[in-house]
Formats: structure tokens, C-alpha cells, sequence
């Protein structure tokens, strides 16, 4: 598996036998932060998960009725 380092963008290399080990996540070879893997549903350390836009709850537009 190839994974991204969300900090610093090097390309990582995961085997299939790392991955079966889950108590260690795997880290960076370039910078040495903990790597993001998919479906591991945590975040790594200083980084959000993207948030739904906020509404505007329907205050700002204009009502169109087609009358007057």
C-alpha cells in the first residue's frame, strides 16, 4: 500500500504485514510523524477532519413567490 504523508507529502511505502499490526502505527520515513491510513478513523496529531459547510439556516435568500 502506498500512503501520503499528510504533513510533509513523501510517499510511503506500507507492507501488508505492517499493516496487520495495528497496536504501533506505521510512521514517515522522511519525517517520522505517525501516518493517516484509510479507515483508521483517527486523524494524525495537528490536523482536523474537514467540517460540513455552515448553513445559513435560509435567512439570506430571497423568497420568490411569483406574485407581487
Amino acid at each position: 500500500m502506498i500512503a501520503y504523508c499528510g504533513f510533509c507529502s513523501a510517499q510511503n511505502f506500507i507492507s501488508t504485514e505492517r499493516l496487520a499490526v495495528r497496536g504501533v502505527p506505521p510512521r514517515c520515513w522522511e519525517c517520522g510523524r505517525e501516518l493517516s491510513l484509510p479507515g483508521k478513523g483517527t486523524e494524525p496529531p495537528g490536523e482536523t477532519g474537514r467540517e460540513p459547510p455552515e448553513s445559513n439556516g435560509g435567512g439570506n435568500e430571497e423568497k420568490k413567490d411569483g406574485g407581487s
